[in-house]
């Protein structure tokens, strides 16, 4: 017979256990299989997972928490198989941009396993809302971008990331030993000997020294494009041939690393680091007045002609018949 004393102390030892369930279980984020679910299948879809070499159970009316053939293969979920927990896609010929929002709708994710495949783009910021998340290994892909946002809140808790071989950068973020990013965008120093069709830049080497080498891109404000690619990290300056007169010109110099080695992608940073640097090419002065082309007209439809002579002013050289 259990005495009033014995009820007394089972019922607190019960009421303490319960509690520290209760402690347990409040740890993880309130989450829903279905809606898990569909964030699986948004990052499914966004990937191109009909041709993952490994795509078992994906899409099916498997539950994604089943024990071996039975789940969904890569998807890690807790011992009650109310949550998932993991998601395992390394190599697994994962293609194009994650969805930028999809990570809220997996909330007690731990770990995020997306290394070797060939993802493109910037690395969702919902990724640092993940507070339980401990490990992520993106290595070997082609993400670009700021991290800060994705990671910078894991690693505070002192989680561990491995990002070699992508695009990326941050601010204030350890990454307990691994390199940041082997193609970091080179700031320009000096851009000269402009002329009508060409210009001369000059920049920073980037931090790595990985193979590959560097991009220098001039965006017009006509619309026009000009790259050039320079082999090599040690190569800090080049010719740009093939700019139109008398246009400006918006000016970033990208470096990018080769597919060689451990690096399945060739991967170039998206030249948001630095700001743009401008130029101005020379302008063509057609009729010899000292005034240029553009600044005549030119560009109008139809061209400028301020006397109505039928010689466009660019072309006249008494264009206001003043003699």
């Amino acid at each position: 017979m259990t005495t009033s004393k014995g009820k007394i102390r089972n019922t607190l030892i019960s009421t303490a256990i319960a509690s520290v369930c209760a402690l347990m279980h409040s740890t993880a984020a309130v989450a829903d299989l279905a809606s898990e679910k569909d964030a699986l299948l948004e990052i499914f879809t966004a990937t191109n997972g009909n041709t993952w070499s490994t795509n078992n159970g994906w899409g099916s009316a498997n539950s994604i928490c089943g024990v071996g053939t039975s789940g969904w293969v890569g998807v890690a979920c807790d011992t009650t198989g109310d949550t998932v927990t993991g998601l395992d896609l390394g190599n697994r010929n994962l293609v194009g941009e994650l969805p930028d929002g999809v990570f809220a709708g997996l909330p007690n994710l731990n770990q995020l396993d997306l290394r070797s495949n060939h993802l493109t783009g910037a690395l969702p910021g919902s990724i640092g809302g993940l507070a339980s998340l401990s490990s992520i290994e993106i290595q070997q892909n082609a993400f670009v971008g700021d991290i800060t946002a994705s990671l910078k809140p894991m690693l505070d808790r002192g989680g561990l990331a491995d990002v070699r071989f992508n695009g990326l950068y941050g601010t204030d973020i350890n990454l307990n030993g691994f390199p940041l990013t082997q193609t970091l965008d080179a700031q320009v120093v000096n851009i000269g000997n402009v002329l009508k069709t060409s210009a001369t830049v000059t920049w920073s080497k980037v931090a790595f020294a990985e193979a590959g080498g560097y991009l220098v891109e001039m965006t017009g404000s006509d619309g026009s494009f000009v790259s050039k690619q320079v082999p090599g990290k040690d190569t800090l300056q080049t010719e740009v041939v093939g700019l139109t007169p008398g246009v400006t010109y918006s000016v970033v110099v990208r470096s990018f690393t080769d597919a060689h080695g451990d690096n399945k992608n060739r991967v170039a940073s998206d030249g948001s680091l630095f700001p743009a640097s401008e130029i101005t090419t020379e302008d063509n002065d057609s009729d010899g007045d000292g005034i240029g082309d553009k600044a005549e007209g030119k560009d109008e439809q139809p061209p400028t002609d301020s006397d109505d002579d039928g010689i466009p002013d660019f072309q006249d050289d008494d264009d206001d018949n003043d003699g």
